[in-house]
């Protein structure tokens, strides 16, 4: 019974896994024609900076009065407008590899649900199948830096804002580097190393038959 239960739940897995893989592609084309064929619209693009102030303030505390200084400040860029042509091009194209590393993702897992609902999991293509997903979760992380830092380099130089004065205000990318993407990718690549160590035990033994 228990046989029964695992081999529905990786057969239901591998249905959910299809459709994710479909809503994925439907949700790519509808990026794209919303994208290219409405070219008034507003991207949501959120850009996260940090700021370097000098402010300075106090906190009244019973009899004392604390002087305080803000310093640092994190906040998120925000485009109001429609972009020009060109920067509309790169932000469309920005999206577009970010859905192909997700669909490489899935395409990968797909093709190792194959072998479990095959019963054939333990095989060297699923070992390098699960190294391909580790480089594409990590170039998922480096993708979302790059896009942002891009942005940043082409808005910092041309960036005008009305509240804060120019010389209390320096912008520069509130990124950081991606420990949990490289978490993440460190955990499948241990995975890979087992599937392959697998592998290699099921070929031993079908050789000692």
């Amino acid at each position: 019974m228990p046989l029964i239960a695992n081999q529905r739940l990786i057969q239901y897995t591998n249905y959910f896994l299809k459709l994710l893989w479909w809503l994925t592609w439907l949700l790519l084309v509808s990026v794209l024609v919303y994208e290219i064929m409405l070219p008034g619209h507003t991207p949501r693009i959120g850009i996260p900076i940090r700021f370097s102030l000098t402010e300075t303030g106090s906190i009244p505390l019973e009899s004392l009065t604390l002087d305080v200084q803000l310093r640092r400040a994190i906040g998120e860029l925000t485009i109001l407008n429609p972009l020009p042509i060109g920067f509309r091009l790169w932000h469309t194209l920005a999206l577009m590899s970010g859905f192909f590393l997700v669909l490489g993702i899935l395409y990968q897992i797909r093709k190792i649900f194959n072998t479990l609902v095959t019963g054939t999991p333990f095989i060297r293509a699923n070992g390098v199948r699960l190294r391909w997903i580790a480089l594409l979760v990590f170039l998922i992380g480096l993708h979302r830096n790059a896009v942002f830092l891009l942005y940043y380099l082409l808005f910092n130089t041309r960036l005008h804002l009305a509240d804060i004065q120019p010389r209390l205000f320096e912008a520069r990318p509130g990124l950081g580097f991606p420990w949990s993407t490289l978490t993440v990718t460190v955990l499948v690549l241990i995975l890979a190393e087992f599937f392959r160590m697998g592998a290699e035990m099921a070929e031993d033994q079908n050789l000692t038959i």
